[in-house]
């Protein structure tokens, strides 16, 4: 009869000890998936060049992921005077073909942000690559995961992940630095944006008044956006004419 109780309370100690240690492990599981948050990839291309084309294909075998294509608007053929849902402001009108560019590249970007906001995924991550984009970080995607993970605790809106300008200001965690407005910031050749923050974006970018770059740029000295960059970039951009 001793015998047998101890052995109960043995069966019943063990079952307490699996139960909590099965359930510690369940919330711990569920924690890392929460913390690994969706993103998606999309690059910004006219597709019709095919060097372009073999480039964005290149990226994604490095990537291991998804690189979504977003067709961009061809500023070639655009009517300044008609753009339809957006106000090209008086000031930046021009018949050039520098400027028309300009124009298409800033709708380009302007229109994949209205296309993460239909995608509705609030909770997720978009990172939006030029065509002419080169991965230069091994992992890049884990390295972005880890990095949101060490963002965590900072509000914040658009990561940069490469600018022309190489503009690096004082760091902020590991690989996340501050920009440095002492300096010139411009490019848009790769970043990153909280799919929260998509209204916020779309607002700060609807009037046409500057280069698309410019524009981020005004607005995240203004306050309107919360921006960092990667230091050092975790792409470069390939030694070719752009096509934006």
């Amino acid at each position: 009869m001793h015998y047998t109780k101890l052995f109960l309370y043995f069966i019943l100690i063990f079952t307490l000890i699996l139960s909590l240690c099965c359930n510690f492990t369940e919330r711990n599981i569920t924690e890392m998936l929460e913390n690994k948050k969706k993103i998606d990839y999309y690059v910004i291309s006219l597709k019709v060049s095919e060097d372009r084309l073999k480039n964005i294909k290149q990226q994604q075998q490095k990537l291991n992921k998804k690189i979504n294509i977003f067709e961009a608007v061809n500023g070639d053929n655009i009517d300044i005077n008609n753009v339809s849902n957006q106000i090209v402001a008086d000031s930046f009108k021009e018949q050039s073909k520098h400027r028309k560019r300009e124009i298409g590249c800033f709708l380009s970007h302007y229109y994949i942000l209205k296309l993460i906001k239909s995608n509705n995924v609030p909770d997720g991550y978009t990172v939006i690559f030029e065509d002419d984009f080169d991965i230069i970080k091994d992992n890049l995607h884990e390295h972005l995961e880890n990095a949101l993970e060490y963002m965590s605790q900072y509000e914040f809106d658009m990561l940069y992940i490469h600018t022309l300008s190489n503009n690096m200001g004082e760091n902020l965690v590991k690989d996340v630095c501050h920009i440095d407005f002492n300096k010139d910031f411009y490019g848009t050749q790769a970043y990153l944006v909280k799919n929260s923050s998509i209204d916020k974006l779309l607002e700060s970018t609807w009037i046409i008044d500057a280069p698309i770059d410019h524009k981020y740029t005004n607005a995240i000295k203004a306050n309107k956006i919360k921006a960092y960059t990667f230091c050092p970039h975790l792409t470069k951009s390939i030694d070719t004419e752009t096509t934006l």
